[in-house]
């Protein structure tokens, strides 16, 4: 019986995407996405009491701190938007002026 299916191994490397995603991984900085909560209601970082060691950044201070995790070779930033007023709907998400807008904006303008 023969099969024209590829063997596994050989299937993973055809094309650089997949040759990427099915290498070893190696944990550095450029692997890693910062996760950084932006709250609208601060004026100053502050501690999580939540998650030790993390901090809540305000609007004002987005930008230096992405400034800082370029400097340290951190390629992503994943946003925890936490904004002025909270409703059951969540509208601030679809906001055009919304914290999470608002910071995108901040750190892609540093």
């Amino acid at each position: 019986m023969t099969s024209t299916a590829l063997p596994r191994n050989r299937r993973f490397k055809l094309t650089e995407t997949r040759r990427v995603l099915s290498r070893e991984m190696i944990s550095d900085a450029g692997n890693l996405a910062f996760p950084m909560a932006v709250d609208a209601n601060i004026s100053e970082p502050v501690e999580s009491t939540q998650m030790p060691g993390t901090y809540r950044y305000p609007l004002e201070a987005v930008a230096d701190k992405a400034r800082e995790l370029v400097a340290c070779g951190v390629p992503a930033v994943y946003l925890i938007g936490i904004p002025k007023h909270r409703d059951g709907k969540g509208s601030d998400a679809f906001s055009a002026n919304g914290v999470i807008v608002q910071a995108a904006k901040r750190m892609k303008d540093a």
